[in-house]
């Protein structure tokens, strides 16, 4: 508390500063939900609502030719705390706050090899609604239809990348960590990656205190100015991963994406397919629609959203909802819809 208190303060004082980038997002929602008052009891509609403030303050500071010191700090402030509109608690407010990056760089030999320590966010998926290589995903808040989070917690490691022109291979280790560090136990990932023309290939792997914990294989390619295809695997402690999916982005900059993926993490295998399309309706509004579908029952999550663009600002309204059969994932959520308003100010 007392931690996510004076982040919070850093992030009020930061916009008087220079040469700090600084993002400030108010997000209100109302949630819609079908929930009982106690065991036994009818379902009834139930509405909540939440008030999200986040703020992220960055900056990046070279010390000496070769030497680069950046981070990211992060605060929020949030109505609902829990994130669930069933799970109500008694403390109506809660302030957190986390120093997300702090990274220190040197390029040892310039454009060749680089050597880092610090808090780092790993990151090799380029997959939009699943993300199997994200061996080590920290999470934080997402928006609307966004796979990636907005702002992630990085881990406390050190890393080394060598440069080729073909081929990248870089390498992260992490000690364990306790107390305010939040990491236990320790592990190295390594990814390999190198180009052939069109096409981008990677094979990421994760060890760990019980050995090999991970492993991947990723591949991004580009047809022209338009289209891009990716396709990733992954193996994790058993479990199996997929994604294959395109992206085309027309003359106008809209976009139309489609990716289809599966897990076997649940004891069920499952299967979903993503489809999200952008287009610019003007010169200051873009709209979005987007679609999550489990492919074996029909069931779903879709949400459309409308972004103002101001100057250094924009306003997104969001319309999300849920359908499907009992027993399915969309059907078994008691969403009915939600609605939200966010105020993005850049600074």
């Amino acid at each position: 508390m007392k931690t996510g208190v004076v982040l919070t303060v850093c992030l009020l004082v930061a916009p008087l500063l220079p040469a700090l980038e600084t993002e400030v997002s108010v997000q209100t929602t109302r949630t819609e939900v079908l929930a009982a008052a106690g065991p036994g009891a009818p379902l009834v509609q139930t509405g909540v609502d939440d008030l999200l403030l986040q703020g992220a303050v960055s900056h990046r500071q070279t010390l000496t030719e070769g030497w680069n010191l950046s981070g990211t700090v992060w605060g929020s402030l949030d109505t609902l705390p829990s994130g669930s509109p069933l799970v109500v608690p008694a403390p109506k407010v809660e302030v957190s706050g986390q120093i997300l990056e702090a990274l220190l760089t040197a390029e040892v030999v310039p454009g060749v090899v680089v050597l880092d320590a610090g808090k780092k966010v790993l990151h090799p998926s380029s997959g939009f609604s699943a993300a199997p290589l994200n061996f080590v995903d920290r999470g934080g808040t997402k928006v609307g239809a966004q796979a990636v989070a907005k702002w992630e917690q990085g881990w406390i490691q050190a890393g080394q990348a060598w440069m080729a022109p073909w081929a990248t291979l870089s390498n992260s280790y992490s000690p364990g960590w306790g107390g305010v560090f939040r990491q236990s136990g320790w592990f190295d990932q390594s990814r390999i990656g190198w180009r052939w023309d069109p096409a981008d290939f990677q094979v990421v792997t994760l060890v760990g205190d019980q050995g090999l914990q991970a492993a991947g294989f990723g591949l991004d390619t580009g047809w022209g100015d338009n289209l891009t295809l990716r396709a990733e695997g992954a193996w994790k402690t058993g479990v199996t991963q997929a994604l294959a999916g395109a992206t085309y982005t027309g003359a106008d900059s809209s976009t139309f994406m489609a990716e289809y993926s599966w897990d076997s993490t649940a004891a069920k295998t499952a299967h979903h397919g993503f489809l999200r399309a952008t287009r610019s309706l003007d010169d200051k509004v873009d709209g979005e629609a987007w679609g999550l579908v489990n492919l074996v029952d029909g069931s779903g999550f879709g949400g459309l959203a409308a972004t103002v663009k101001l100057e250094k600002a924009s306003l997104i309204l969001s319309l999300q909802d849920a359908w499907g059969v009992a027993g399915s994932p969309g059907g078994d959520s008691p969403l009915l819809w939600k609605a939200g308003v966010e105020f993005q100010v850049f600074l």
